[in-house]
């Protein structure tokens, strides 16, 4: 049953109701507390097993309990690159892991995302709100249609904004940017205006845009991924960067270390998840706690799910 949304200011509707009448008791290796479970995003890892429950490889056995699928980016749309982070299996072994019963509430299945850009890669940018807010709205619209004709198959229904600073080589130089914080000065964002500045209110009208149409005409859930420290550089730490009621799935900067893996967002010697924005503790969603040359690891709480 698809929960009912009420109108907030950028907030969220009541809980869906799983139905499940009944649960296991059975529960497999690091998927604690209960509701929280381990997941995927891109390209690898591939999950583990033959059959329900499916799991990720470097936890000891923990339930693969979501992964996040990419359902295009802003560059392959403005034809600037080709190819979507997705793994099939993963895909598939995620949604089907929506019939494991042995922990409450279930796992996720497969979520989405759309790789963003800022106000500044708008090729109309003026440096207003209202054309900023168009600019993300258009990019909401563009993500809905590519999944309606190519997918993949989403059993969650949550599209998060990804928003990042862009590519960067091996020795740390920037070498691509999304407009978030700079216009671009040609198409796909290989070269900007270093003395540019986009203000925090413009790029949060290009966030309201995608999150109001998503929110208001389609059946997905708006949802964000980023970084603490990118957020606060680009949004700021005032009303802009606000989302308290936003869900949100952050990333981690540590190193890339998945051994041991963690339990209530917490890795043991490596810290724990650091969230943005201000968001509420029952909007806190998902964390990618590694990524490194083997995959990108997440950690989902299942419990927050709307």
């Amino acid at each position: 049953m698809v929960a009912q949304k009420y109108r907030a200011t950028h907030g969220r509707g009541v809980k869906r109701d799983l139905n499940r009448d009944s649960f296991s008791s059975m529960a497999f290796a690091s998927d604690s507390p209960s509701g929280f479970f381990y997941g995927a995003d891109g390209f690898i890892p591939t999950f583990n097993g033959t059959s329900v429950p499916y799991t990720e490889p470097v936890t000891g056995g923990g339930v693969a309990g979501s992964y996040v699928g990419e359902v295009w980016t802003w560059t392959d749309w403005q034809g600037c690159t080709t190819g979507r982070a997705l793994n099939n299996t993963d895909i598939t072994e995620a949604n089907d892991n929506t019939s494991y019963t042995g922990d409450t509430p279930a796992p996720a299945g497969t979520s989405l995302y759309w790789y963003m850009a800022g106000p500044g890669a708008d090729p109309n940018y003026n440096g207003t709100t209202t054309e900023a807010e168009a600019w993300g709205e258009t990019q909401a619209k563009t993500a809905i249609a590519h999944y309606n004709s190519d997918g993949p198959h989403a059993d969650n229904s949550l599209l998060f904004m990804d928003i990042e600073e862009g590519q960067k080589n091996e020795s740390g130089d920037q070498t691509s940017s999304n407009g978030w914080n700079h216009v671009l000065t040609n198409t796909c964002g290989t070269s900007w205006n270093a003395s540019s500045s986009i203000p925090a209110s413009v790029d949060r009208a290009t966030f309201n845009g995608f999150w109001d149409y998503i929110y208001n005409d389609t059946s997905f859930w708006p949802a964000v991924y980023s970084s603490p420290s990118y957020w606060a550089a680009t949004f700021g730490t005032g009303s802009a960067g606000s989302i308290p009621n936003t869900y949100q799935w952050t990333s981690e900067t540590d190193d890339g270390v998945t051994n041991p893996s963690p339990a209530g967002w917490c890795q043991s010697g490596y810290g724990c998840a650091q969230w943005f924005g201000g968001v509420s503790s029952n909007y806190e969603l998902m964390w990618q706690w590694a990524s490194n040359a083997s995959g990108d690891y997440d950690q989902f709480d299942a419990n927050n799910n709307p």
